[in-house]
């Protein structure tokens, strides 16, 4: 099993004691010792950040218990444990966040170390402080912007960073002791039951600690409609420069820190979540634990999903816009007739049924509403005299002022 470890250089192992009146005492060293990361609150995952914002003056917020074994040990050359001056670590981490425009996010962070344990240990004629009691880490402030995709879309980039102010107790493993931040670069996205996150970003530190290239992935399956979400997520860093942990007599074994976690979160109200991680540390890199365990509360109000626009009856007109979404139709000026099928004229006259007089059988027009779209009036003879007013509607005729010869031949021979 790898064990996480500090190593002691051939000199401080010869005069490395565990009594000794001449001791003289000496504070932990100025170092941040906790490797877990605390997100943004609202990202998905427990320790990779997502690149998403979700929303407008949103606030949201997290709290998260985190305990870690044995993220300090010390070893001789031949890699057997010498002392422990930090046996355990458990925090409490306070985070906030508030979202602009869909765009950036803003947070504060702040660790509380809970409890720590540790043994004193005694090299070079130096006591080397375990860790003890409750003690304040470093207050977190932080920037994100969203450059590409939504909260919803499976493909997102962002770009964030984070600004540490030194408000940690000195010489507890609680805190750096300087500024120092982290710029960071982050790829993510949701798609149907799948949730993903990448982080790659660099620790600049301003105390004798070193820099860091660090990095995150998280991957999960998204259940329940979204309500439940279980993945594993891999954290690390690598240091990039040498720096001894105590000047001259503790040299860092390992420079490379590496955690594997398993995830399981459940929401509660669409606003609220619950979750619980934890898994071993995989490297023996300064502050990674022989294994770490995770647990938080999320108020975390997420933004309505963009439905695709529909357009049920497949007219070409969206839904949205569709006066009659389940029937098939012809656009319109008129919003109340948009999509809607056009007006009926069964039987084809050019005038519609709805003031069609007659609507099965072809017409012509008619000032009159009780004639219009009907068939003309009938001329037998051709006469150019209605039927209905040809005396002699057989044969060809004549007009006359007298109904009774009205449409009849006339009298040629003058007979009467």
């Amino acid at each position: 099993m790898l064990r996480r470890y500090t190593f002691l250089g051939a000199g401080a192992l010869a005069a490395f004691t565990f009594g000794g009146r001449e001791a003289r005492a000496q504070d932990a060293p100025d170092v941040a010792l906790n490797q877990y990361e605390h997100p943004m609150a609202g990202d998905a995952f427990f320790g990779v950040p997502s690149p998403a914002i979700g929303g407008h003056l949103e606030p949201r917020a997290l709290i998260t218990f985190d305990y870690a074994k044995d993220p300090l040990v010390l070893v001789d050359a031949d890699g057997n444990d010498v002392a422990t001056p930090v046996t355990s670590q458990m925090y409490l981490h306070f985070g906030a966040s508030f979202a602009l425009w869909d765009r950036l996010m803003i947070s504060l962070d702040f660790p509380l170390a809970i409890n720590q344990t540790g043994e004193d240990s005694i090299l070079n004629g130096a006591v080397l402080q375990g860790a003890s009691g409750v003690a304040p880490g470093d207050l977190r402030i932080g920037l994100r912007g969203r450059i590409f995709g939504g909260y919803w879309d499976p493909f997102q980039i962002g770009v964030g960073g984070y600004l540490y102010v030194p408000t940690g107790g000195s010489d507890s493993y609680a805190s750096d002791g300087k500024f120092y931040g982290q710029p960071h670069l982050l790829i993510g996205g949701r798609a149907p039951y799948f949730v993903y996150s990448l982080k790659a970003g660099a620790f600049i530190r301003g105390a004798d600690n070193p820099h860091n290239f660090t990095y995150g992935v998280g991957v999960a399956t998204s259940l329940l409609d979204d309500t439940l979400m279980i993945g594993p997520e891999l954290l690390g860093s690598v240091n990039l420069n040498s720096v001894d942990l105590v000047e001259g007599a503790i040299e860092r074994k390992g420079t490379v820190n590496t955690e594997l976690h398993l995830g399981v979160q459940y929401r509660l109200f669409d606003v609220l979540g619950l979750g619980v991680a934890g898994g071993p540390g995989l490297s023996n890199g300064v502050g990674t634990p022989q294994y770490r365990i995770l647990a938080r509360l999320t108020y975390d109000p997420r933004p309505p999903k963009e439905e695709e626009p529909k357009d049920t009856d497949g007219d070409g007109i969206m839904d949205a816009q569709d006066a009659c979404p389940k029937v098939p139709g012809i656009p319109s000026n008129d919003p109340a007739k948009h999509g809607c099928p056009p007006p009926a004229d069964t039987d084809g006259d050019g005038i519609l049924d709805e003031v069609d007089a007659c609507p099965e059988v072809k017409g012509v027009p008619n000032d009159d509403p009780e004639k219009h779209g009907c068939p003309p009036p009938g001329d037998r003879d051709g006469d150019g005299i209605v039927d209905e007013q040809d005396a002699c509607p057989d044969t060809p005729g004549v007009g006359s002022d007298d109904p009774a010869k009205n449409g009849c031949p006339p009298d040629r021979d003058g007979d009467g």
